[in-house]
């Protein structure tokens, strides 16, 4: 699960420009999105809805964005307690 950047570099600029940002899960769920945070939003989203757990190496980024961040949901693990 992730987000997916496609790049055009044509090699004259020194950045490359975005040509679509899509929302990925084994298959392309949701394209062209009209910027990453936009992306990370969706992503965020369908993983709250759906009820799917985080993958393991982000899975204290995922909970702080959204039960500190976008407000969703009290409890928190044990490494995300504030004391």
């Amino acid at each position: 699960m992730g987000i997916l950047t496609v790049l055009e570099d044509d090699g004259t600029s020194t950045a490359a420009n975005i040509v679509n940002l899509s929302v990925v899960e084994e298959t392309v769920i949701l394209q062209d999105l009209p910027d990453l945070p936009t992306a990370f939003a969706y992503l965020l989203g369908l993983i709250y809805a759906l009820n799917l757990q985080y993958p393991i190496e982000l899975r204290y980024t995922f909970e702080t964005v959204q039960k500190i961040f976008m407000g969703l949901g009290t409890d928190l693990s044990v490494f995300l307690v504030f004391k």
